[in-house]
């Protein structure tokens, strides 16, 4: 079995992106954290690439709420290769304090993927199809106007 991960084009504002294809901003005064995935093909290895980055974030340990949003994506690996990202995951979770995480996931074979993979790890986390979900899952202390600025990077 193989996913495919393709990504709506992202604007560029005030993004710590480096040179990795995805991009993520964290808002310490809100504890909020936005990781877009970028339009193109995911491979696990270019997922993890992406992790390892988010985690040396300075802002890390503030973020407490994230929007994971993979909105048009599709995952190029195997649903057994699910296991190398969360063994990073595993790996980085003493700098990981969050407390609600939502997926913004609308084709679904990426969502059974994601759900596999959202079974397997602890916290709050949910799959969701529209901004309104995610918005109301997290639960932060913005109007939904804001949160949609903010999750524009």
């Amino acid at each position: 079995m193989y996913v495919f991960l393709y990504c709506r084009p992202i604007s560029t504002m005030n993004t710590y992106t480096k040179n990795w294809e995805d991009k993520f901003k964290i808002y310490p005064e809100y504890n909020f954290g936005v990781f877009n995935l970028k339009e193109g093909t995911k491979s696990v290895n270019g997922i993890i690439k992406s992790i390892n980055a988010l985690v040396k974030d300075k802002n890390i340990k503030e973020m407490h709420y994230l929007l994971i949003d993979m909105r048009g994506c599709e995952f190029d690996f195997k649903l057994s290769d699910v296991t190398s990202i969360l063994n990073i995951v595993a790996l980085k979770k003493d700098v990981d304090k969050r407390k609600k995480t939502a997926y913004l996931i609308d084709t679904p074979f990426e969502t059974a993927i994601a759900q596999f993979f959202v079974n397997q790890l602890t916290g709050t986390r949910l799959i969701c199809s529209t901004m309104t979900k995610a918005y109301e899952h997290l639960g932060l202390p913005i109007d939904m106007n804001e949160f949609e600025k903010l999750s524009e990077i």
